[in-house]
């Protein structure tokens, strides 16, 4: 009954989410911009300006792959059936295979139009850096930015193994998140 209960809320919970068009920044091509440097810090140590209003408050990563095991969970089931949600041929789960990576942040100050970006390295590519940038205009508030590494880019190169996470107010650094290995 109680396990009965979770699943619900957790299906609920991902079904409020589904009502809203989101807008998922990804790349699905091996041709995905590219940027290749010796030291990713140097950038921000120009101008390392985080602001106190700008908070990442959640990550929430997952890999859609066929390796993937729910372990008989069903809110995990559902997860993995929210991603291929549409998908019924099999180029079309196939093109929905990757890494999924879901990152809610919120700006406790006035309404301002913010640029996302997620930077990562893939297992394949050592130290080449990839870039997927997200635009939130007139952001107030909780927001969400969704990337994800998908198709020929997550087969060619495998998953992601390290990410930085940027908000950007024009050039300038507002907040910020990393993986531990960045």
């Amino acid at each position: 009954m109680l396990r009965n209960s979770f699943a619900l809320i957790i299906i609920a919970f991902f079904l409020a989410f589904a009502q809203a068009e989101e807008k998922i920044a990804s790349a699905t091509s091996v041709e995905t911009k590219v940027e290749t440097r010796p030291t990713v810090e140097t950038d921000f140590k120009k101008a390392p300006t985080i602001d106190p209003n700008i908070k990442v408050t959640k990550i929430h990563e997952f890999r859609n792959d066929e390796k993937y095991n729910p372990g008989g969970n069903p809110a995990l089931e559902f997860e993995q059936l929210y991603w291929n949600h549409g998908a019924i041929l099999g180029d079309e789960v196939e093109s929905r295979r990757g890494h999924y990576f879901v990152i809610s942040w919120a700006n406790k100050g006035p309404a301002a139009n913010f640029t996302t970006r997620f930077e990562y390295r893939q297992v394949k590519t050592k130290d080449v850096v990839r870039v997927l940038t997200m635009d939130h205009p007139n952001a107030k508030g909780a927001s969400r930015s969704t990337f994800a590494v998908l198709g020929d880019a997550y087969r060619a190169y495998g998953p992601v193994v390290s990410w930085r996470f940027t908000v950007l107010q024009g050039d300038k650094v507002v907040g910020e998140e990393k993986s531990f290995i960045w």
